[in-house]
């Protein structure tokens, strides 16, 4: 599985990830769990670079990626869980 999201959304230079991750609950059972993580990609000096900071008018965009997730999450298919998906509106 490597240390790759399972599944992408991206709008200009945002870019929400989901990530699958696997850890041990207090009782001592193995358990999967999700998180999503934002970016946004700049250029500095010639180089893209990201950052996790996001500029007001990054936050409408933001805000329907981050439902996108919501919704991926909430309704999952188990087939894209083993590959990694990106989505580029």
């Amino acid at each position: 599985m490597g240390n790759q999201p399972i599944k992408r959304f991206s709008q200009g230079l945002l870019n929400v990830a989901i990530w699958r991750n696997k850890g041990t609950s207090r009782y001592g059972e193995e358990s999967v769990f999700h998180t999503v993580s934002i970016s946004r990609g700049y250029k500095s000096q010639g180089e893209f670079k990201s950052t996790n900071s996001l500029r007001p008018e990054d936050l409408g965009a933001a805000r329907e990626l981050l439902e996108q997730a919501e919704n991926y999450l909430n309704n999952p298919d188990p087939e894209m869980e083993e590959e990694i998906v990106e989505e580029v509106i």
